[in-house]
């Protein structure tokens, strides 16, 4: 993971694909070692714990990660209701449709919208606009 940043060169956004094991936080730190000015996302792919979200998000905040994307599973959104964000989380498999939005309020700050889940450009456009509202 780390020599491939390191090839980026670029500082724009780099998203990270996370597991959700011991190894998630030094692969964080040796990506920013290598790219000190890149974008980080984070996607954990919904296998984080509770447990590990207290403990890896304030070392992430430390690091500059600008973003966590889908930390738990997506039938386990209210335990973001419970935790700090002081890193913006973002919504993916928790939001197919614009009639998943009233249950996300409060738990996450952003939501990546995906033609394919949304069913379409028209879908997607009307997803956005509700989530703006």
């Amino acid at each position: 993971m780390a020599a491939s940043a390191q090839g980026y060169g670029v500082p724009g956004p780099l998203k990270l694909k996370l597991g959700g094991d011991k190894l998630d936080l030094p692969r964080v730190e040796a990506v920013r070692e290598v790219a000190p000015n890149a974008r980080l996302l984070i996607d954990a792919n919904e296998s984080w714990s509770p447990e590990l979200y207290r403990k890896i998000v304030p070392a992430l905040k430390e690091l500059a990660v600008r973003l966590i994307e889908q930390p738990f599973p997506a039938d386990a959104d209210e335990i973001l209701e419970t935790l700090d964000h002081s890193v913006p989380v973002c919504a993916d498999e928790s939001c197919h449709t614009n009639v998943d939005l009233p249950r996300l309020k409060n738990r996450y700050e952003a939501i990546n919208v995906k033609l394919d889940k949304t069913g379409g450009l028209s879908e997607a456009l009307r997803l956005c606009e509700r989530a703006r509202e």
